[in-house]
């Protein structure tokens, strides 16, 4: 399928990836939900649409992606995306088995050896991954409260990360460094 996006001509590098979690045909066929008809806008709009209090989501597009399997030691990452019926319609099942208004949720992203889908990241490797790989511009995380017992929301307005190797005379490690700005 990778080989097809990279050799047609018409291809553009700028298109969103979103990989569906199961069946693609069912978030193609299902996943419109009822202001758009066509999956496809429907996915495109959502992509566009900033998220800036959802750090669980990771978009990426094709050039990003191509350029993520082929270098060596880099392992690509895209959204996945399922269809879930609507929170109102959930009791309203039609004929099919299927309620007739849906909706696309991404929850996490797959992550590719080369060309192959190798696994699924939940919702908090996700933000992880986007956290290192300095891709964070801004969400809600709950945080505990040491002193008090309790739960905080922090709001970040913007994030970055900084990547140190450590290398010993038996073994190779990382020191990662994130710098988070927000308020509570």
């Amino acid at each position: 399928m990778v080989d097809f996006f990279v050799r047609h001509w018409e291809m553009r590098r700028s298109i969103w990836m979103v990989m569906a979690h199961g069946n693609a045909q069912e978030v193609l066929l299902k996943g419109a939900p009822v202001q758009e008809k066509v999956p496809g806008v429907a996915v495109k709009i959502q992509m566009e649409t900033p998220r800036h209090f959802d750090p669980t989501f990771y978009p990426v597009v094709l050039g990003d992606f191509l350029t993520d399997i082929s270098e060596e030691g880099r392992d690509a990452i895209v959204a996945a995306v399922r269809v879930r019926p609507m929170q109102e319609n959930k009791a309203e099942e039609s004929k099919t088995g299927f309620t007739e208004n849906n909706q696309l949720m991404f929850e996490g992203a797959g992550v590719f050896r080369g060309d192959k889908l190798v696994g699924y990241l939940g919702p908090s490797e996700t933000r992880g991954a986007r956290w290192v790989k300095g891709k964070i511009d801004g969400g809600i995380f709950t945080v505990p409260t040491p002193s008090e017992g309790l739960w905080a929301s922090l709001v970040t307005t913007s994030g970055s990360s900084r990547i140190e190797p450590v290398i010993t005379e038996d073994n190779i490690s990382f020191r990662i460094e994130i710098t988070d700005e927000g308020y509570i």
